[in-house]
C-alpha cells in the first residue's frame, strides 16, 4: 500500500510538473501563443447480466454458477490536449473507475514534441501514455467495436480487465508515413519495485495499411529480474471487403501464455453488427482464461453517442462454452 501511494504521488506530481512546464514556456517568450485546452468527457456506463447453467466444477461457485445482475456507472474520464508553442502537445486524461474504488486515476501526462525538423511525420512523446502494443490494446473505448477490450490482452503484460494495455512512464518515438507507423518506446518495467534495481521494458510497435489490406507486429520486451527477461511478440491483420472486415490477433507471450482471437464485422451506416472468438492457452497446455464466444451490435448514434451490446458466451461448466454468458449493454456520451 505504501509503494501505491508514492506511485500516485509520482503521477499527479509528473501531471504537474508538465502543466509547469506549459506555463513556464509562455512566461519565457512573450511571442509564444499557448492555445486554449480542448477538453473532452467520455462517460461509460453498463448493464451487465451474467448467467450460468450445468454442475459446478472445482468447488462452489467455481465457475461462476448462477445469474446476477449488475448495473452502475463504469468510469467517468476528463482529458485535456493543450497547444504549447508550435512544436508541443501535451495531453493529461484522468479516471473515476468505480472498479478502482480510490477515487482518479491518472492515465495519460505525457507531452508529444514534433522532430520534423529532422524528418517528417517524426515525434518524440515523454511522460505516461498507453504502451502501444497490439491491434486494439492501445485505442481508446469508443474506437473499439465491442464493449470491451479482447481477452488475450490479458497475455500483456500489466493488463487490466476491460481497460487494454497498461499506462506507463517512460519515452516513445513515433515515426508515421502516408501509410506505415512506427513506433519504439523504453518504459518503466511494473515489477521493478520487486526487484533490485531500476527496470525497463522496451516496445515496439509497425502498423502498415494499403487499400483494403492492414497488417501489424508488435513486441513487448519485458525486465523481470537481472538475470531473466521474457519477450512478447503479436501479430495481426485485418482485411476488408466492401463493407465487411476480418480481424486477426495473436499474442505469443513470453511464459508460454498465448492468445488468438478473430472477428467479423459489417460496417452499415451507423451500425457494426459484429461475431468473434477468443482462446488462449498455456505452455501446460491448459486454457490461459476461458474462450470466448460472442456477438455483439455497435450503434453510432451520433459523434457524441454510441450504444454497444454484446453477448459473449464463455462456459465452461463441464467443458460447455454455452453454459456461461454474459451480456453487456453499454452507453458512452461524449461531451
Amino acid at each position: 500500500m505504501k509503494f501505491e501511494n508514492k506511485k500516485w504521488v509520482l503521477r499527479v506530481a509528473l501531471a504537474g510538473a508538465l502543466c509547469l512546464g506549459v506555463a513556464t514556456v509562455a512566461k519565457a517568450d512573450d511571442s509564444t501563443v499557448v492555445a486554449a485546452p480542448v477538453w473532452n468527457v467520455l462517460a461509460q456506463e453498463s448493464l451487465v447480466q451474467h448467467f450460468a447453467t450445468g454442475a459446478v466444477v472445482g468447488g462452489v461457485n467455481a465457475n461462476g454458477t448462477g445469474t446476477n445482475l449488475n448495473a452502475g456507472l463504469e468510469n467517468v474520464r476528463l482529458g485535456g490536449t493543450f497547444k504549447a508553442g508550435s512544436d508541443d502537445t501535451l495531453t493529461v486524461t484522468a479516471q473515476l473507475a468505480a472498479q478502482y474504488a480510490t477515487g482518479f486515476t491518472l492515465l495519460n501526462a505525457y507531452d508529444v514534441h514534433s522532430l520534423n525538423n529532422f524528418n517528417n511525420g517524426l515525434s518524440l512523446k515523454i511522460g505516461q501514455f498507453k504502451v502501444a502494443f497490439g491491434q486494439d490494446g492501445n485505442a481508446s473505448p469508443d474506437e473499439l467495436i465491442r464493449a470491451n477490450y479482447s481477452i488475450i490482452d490479458a497475455v500483456l503484460p500489466g493488463n487490466v480487465a476491460n481497460e487494454g494495455n497498461p499506462w506507463l512512464v517512460g519515452a516513445e518515438l513515433d515515426q508515421t508515413y502516408s501509410d506505415l507507423t512506427i513506433q519504439v518506446a523504453a518504459v518503466q518495467s511494473q515489477v521493478y519495485a520487486a526487484t533490485n534495481g531500476t527496470k525497463f521494458d522496451y516496445v515496439g510497435r509497425a502498423q502498415w495499411k494499403s487499400g483494403n489490406l492492414a497488417l501489424g507486429l508488435s513486441d513487448y520486451l519485458q525486465s523481470t529480474n537481472p538475470v531473466l527477461t521474457l519477450n512478447n511478440l503479436g501479430a495481426n491483420g485485418s482485411l476488408s471487403l466492401d463493407v465487411v472486415k476480418l480481424d486477426l490477433e495473436a499474442i505469443f507471450g513470453g511464459a508460454g501464455r498465448n492468445g488468438y482471437t478473430g472477428t467479423l464485422s459489417a460496417k452499415l451506416s451507423d451500425l457494426t453488427p459484429a461475431v468473434w472468438y477468443d482462446f488462449g492457452t498455456t505452455s501446460a497446455g491448459n486454457n490461459l482464461v476461458n474462450d470466448d464466444l460472442g456477438a455483439g451490435l455497435n450503434w453510432q448514434v451520433n459523434a457524441a453517442h454510441r450504444i454497444a451490446l454484446d453477448v459473449d458466451f464463455t462456459g465452461p461448466n463441464n467443458g460447455d462454452i454455452l453454459s456461461v454468458n454474459t451480456e453487456t449493454l453499454q452507453f458512452q456520451q461524449i461531451f
